[in-house]
């Protein structure tokens, strides 16, 4: 689920606004134990337990983007997709 929602997320955001990325305010080990959390949190479908102002602006960005992807997921069945996002979508879904 975890590479699933990834790969999802490197699609989509592939089609978002760049800007400059600051450097992390955290080691490496203590964002990858965030992003771990974070995405035990989509799939339990609850609210990540820690609160944005604890993220540095590299993980909130991330995570933004996370929650992009999962509210995609989510709401694939509901909402009109332009076509070639909704195949992209399922395409990376599949695999």
């Amino acid at each position: 689920m975890h590479r699933a929602r990834l790969a999802l997320r490197k699609q989509l955001a592939e089609s978002l606004p760049k800007g400059p990325v600051e450097p992390p305010d955290h080691s490496r080990q203590v964002c990858l134990d965030l992003l771990e959390s974070k995405q035990e949190a989509l799939d339990r479908g609850v609210d990540f337990p820690v609160a944005p102002a604890e993220l540095c602006s590299r993980c909130r960005s991330l995570f933004a983007t996370l929650d992009l992807t999962y509210d995609a997921c989510r709401y694939l069945g509901d909402i009109e997709l332009p076509a070639e996002l909704r195949q992209s979508i399922l395409d990376q879904t599949r695999t």
